[in-house]
């Protein structure tokens, strides 16, 4: 590894939108996998990390959210620590929240957040003091608005009401207040002026020509305490403060929405009553978490499930709609460079949910990963949490964000079901294989098959199929190319032949001519469909799945482009590899 010369080092704490602007502009940079040490007021906590270095500037960079959620989970503030190491060098730690501006050193960031703290704590001025200050030129906009919801420290889930002063003319941010629970009460708001006007947010102290409301509401609570420091109070417009909130409304729509509110509450009775009975079962130490389950509700068509949870990570069932969906997912999954770096795709998406097109599944939660307002809907049913007091949330992603469920909350709990009646059965601590048909609740049959190929879904007789893949440059090998332009490979195949067994067929039969067909993987579109890194051990699709397909490339010394189609009358019984065209340069 090489380093800038220099015994010392930065770490700078910087935002994810910052952090892609600096790479597109980046000079030296590489990716290193380390962890960080950050010594708290008790203990240290270190965490595995890749890491970007910048040689050019002798500093690591590290996303802000990583030690946002360590404070988090330890309950300290940004003054609570101590120090920062990267791996056993101790570094100078800043953050970088603004790129038109210099870094902030972390001891400048904790002592303005204590100073915040402070100011909030002590007693707010008083209306003599408010009385004396000087006049300032312009009114002021003094709203209240509904935000979020969080958890109190007894657990128990509350909005979230903001209250914004902001000044005209100068459009600075005065106060902020938030309070839990209830809109701020009269003497609440009258702090919060006080405030404004003594410690401005904005560092200038004054009194406003007015306060102007949006609301009659706001007025009847204002108006009294106001008169006392002879500060008028009207109504009118405050574009200033409707911004801001259609910001924040907006942020917190971009938020996850509830999973469970407006459920119909027998179906919510049956989900939790099956899922307490599957996850009690550990279905994570009975089967494969790198196999899948592939399912049939009825008549209808195939799904499949991993289970998740064998790692001793995220304890759940991860859903997947077709046999592709699970091989884009597994053979696109990125380095932390790849994803950083990754230009012709949108940075801000993971590759894995891009490429796959979404990712769902019900995982095992704490009370407070629930939405607040699902929180409160259990709790008004008194639907409880299951075994280790953890909830089963169902979720959605997509590259629009937070979903509807393509599975219902039905689908999940009459497989939950079917599989908790199997393994129940069973005897043997390990499930090897599956092929049932369970009848459940609500007469519904679940058929089962494990583990799954992908071929649960395909029609039988299962037609043959041909592949052709065309030759082409090879700019970084060209002595090396098996397949150069001019040349191709026809292959013909049972069509449900794995597509690992056609890319294993081509090297053998390419080998035997002398000229052996290096393969790292095939493609469709921008997107892996399998990779030889995975071997035989990873999903493959039939090769019938890629018929019709037009973006498909074989990825080797080139890009080779690949055409799958049918083939009329009876299908080959084996694979039969053609070279056909030009020799080997």
């Amino acid at each position: 590894m090489k380093h800038t010369n220099g015994s010392h080092r930065d770490l700078l704490w910087i935002n994810e939108a910052n952090l892609f602007r600096l790479l597109q502009a980046a000079g030296a940079m590489y990716l290193e996998a380390t962890w960080i040490s950050i010594d708290g007021p008790d203990e240290t906590v270190e965490v595995e990390v890749d890491l970007i270095y910048d040689e050019d500037e002798a500093r690591w960079l590290a996303p802000m959210g990583l030690v946002e959620a360590v404070m988090a989970e330890e309950g300290w503030d940004p003054a609570d620590i101590r120090g920062f190491r990267v791996g056993e060098e101790p570094v100078q730690a800043g953050l970088w929240l603004d790129m038109d501006h210099p870094p902030m050193p972390w001891s400048v960031y904790a002592r303005a957040g204590q100073e915040m703290r402070r100011r909030l704590e002590e007693p707010p001025p008083t209306p003599e003091e408010v009385a004396a200050l000087e006049p300032l030129p312009h009114a002021w906009q003094i709203g209240e608005q509904p935000g979020g919801w969080v958890y109190d420290e007894a657990g128990d889930p509350q909005r979230v009401y903001i209250v914004l002063v902001m000044e005209e003319g100068t459009r600075a941010v005065r106060q902020i207040h938030l309070k839990h629970g209830a809109p701020a009460t009269s003497e609440e708001l009258e702090a919060v002026v006080y405030r404004a006007a003594v410690h401005s947010m904005s560092g200038h102290p004054g009194r406003p020509q007015q306060l102007r409301v949006a609301g009659a509401d706001l007025v009847g609570r204002l108006q009294g305490p106001m008169r006392r420091v002879g500060i008028p109070v009207t109504v009118g417009a405050t574009p200033l403060l409707d911004d801001v909130f259609d910001e924040i409304q907006q942020q917190f729509e971009s938020e996850e929405a509830p999973r469970f509110v407006g459920e119909d509450e027998a179906t919510l009775r049956a989900f939790f009553a099956v899922a307490r009975s599957f996850f009690n079962l550990k279905p994570w130490e009975r089967v494969d978490g790198d196999k899948y389950i592939a399912f049939r509700l009825d008549e209808g068509p195939w799904g499949y499930l991993s289970i998740l949870g064998q790692m001793g990570e995220q304890f759940g069932v991860s859903y997947f709609e077709d046999w592709l969906q699970i091989c884009r997912l597994v053979h696109n999954q990125p380095t932390f460079f790849d994803a950083l770096m990754e230009e012709t795709l949108d940075p801000g998406i993971p590759r894995t949910i891009q490429a796959a097109g979404w990712m769902e599944g019900v995982t095992l939660e704490n009370r407070t990963d629930l939405h607040p307002e699902d929180a409160r809907y259990l709790d008004a049913l008194g639907l409880k949490p299951l075994r280790g007091r953890h909830y089963p949330v169902p979720r959605h992603y997509s590259a629009e964000g937070m979903g509807s469920l393509r599975l219902p909350l039905e689908g999940y709990t009459a497989v939950m079901e079917a599989l908790a009646t199997v393994m129940k059965r069973r005897r043997t601590p390990h499930i090897t294989s599956i092929t049932k048909t369970v009848p459940v609740q609500g007469g519904t049959t679940v058929t089962l098959r494990f583990p799954a190929d992908g071929t649960e879904a395909l029609p039988s007789p299962v037609p043959g199929c041909r592949m052709i893949v065309e030759g082409a440059e090879a700019p970084y090998a060209p002595e090396d190319n098996a397949l150069p332009p001019g040349a191709r490979l026809e292959i013909d195949a049972p069509g449900d032949t794995p597509l690992h067994r056609i890319v294993a067929a081509i090297k053998r039969e390419t080998a035997a001519s002398g000229n052996r067909l290096w393969v790292r993987g095939v493609l469709d579109g921008a997107f892996y469909l399998w990779v030889d890194s995975h071997g035989q051990g990873g999903p493959s699709p039939p090769l019938i799945e890629l018929a019709g397909r037009p973006n498909l490339q074989m990825e080797g010394l080139g890009q080779f482009p690949v055409r799958v189609m049918k083939t009329v009358g009876t299908p080959a019984e084996t694979i039969r590899v053609r070279q056909v065209g030009a020799e080997r340069r």
